[in-house]
């Protein structure tokens, strides 16, 4: 009996550090997920337990989006806000889990994206789809995703943007 209880000690002790190394940042924190989980049997309340909500929520607000522009007969003006809604949502999402120190790279991809399709949709809706008013659009979409993408060192952001201004080039070139 005595044994068991010195166990349960030294195994209190030994996650509480594994938590501080997490908070500290000292070890990745996949491995102080792995660690948790294997020091309370898979019991310990980790990211990889729950830390899923955001990326569901992130791809089900994509695909609203696409719904929204593709699948109804609503104003352009009420999607055009409906889709600033959703980025909204997305952008206080983001901030909600990055204080709780989940990686939330995907849901600003997703919110970036979706401010990609309300950009095409509103040019679409209210100039006619006129070229001279989407590509400089879409180059200002490219250098904003450059300028964060090398600054915060995202590398999604810097990828995008770069290849869609060498891609949007070459598009007007041929």
């Amino acid at each position: 009996m005595i044994g068991i209880k010195q166990q349960d000690k030294e195994t209190t002790i030994i996650i509480n550090e594994i938590k501080r190394w997490k908070e500290s940042s000292m070890l990745p924190e996949h491995y102080c997920d792995y660690l948790l989980n294997l020091y309370t049997k898979g019991e310990s309340e980790s990211v990889s337990s729950r830390g899923y909500t955001h990326l569901a929520a992130s791809a089900l607000t994509l695909g609203l989006t696409v719904f929204v522009i593709y699948f109804t007969e609503m104003s352009p003006l009420l999607q055009t806000a409906i889709l600033a809604v959703f980025v909204v949502f997305l952008v206080v999402m983001a901030i909600h889990y990055s204080k709780k120190g989940i990686s939330t790279l995907f849901v600003y991809v997703v919110a970036a994206l979706i401010l990609l399709f309300m950009t095409v949709h509103i040019v679409d809706a209210f100039f006619e789809g006129k070229r001279g008013v989407l590509i400089p659009l879409l180059y200002l979409h490219c250098f904003v995703w450059s300028v964060t993408g090398f600054g915060r060192k995202i590398l999604p952001f810097s990828i995008g943007g770069t290849l869609g201004a060498i891609l949007l080039t070459i598009y007007i070139v041929i």
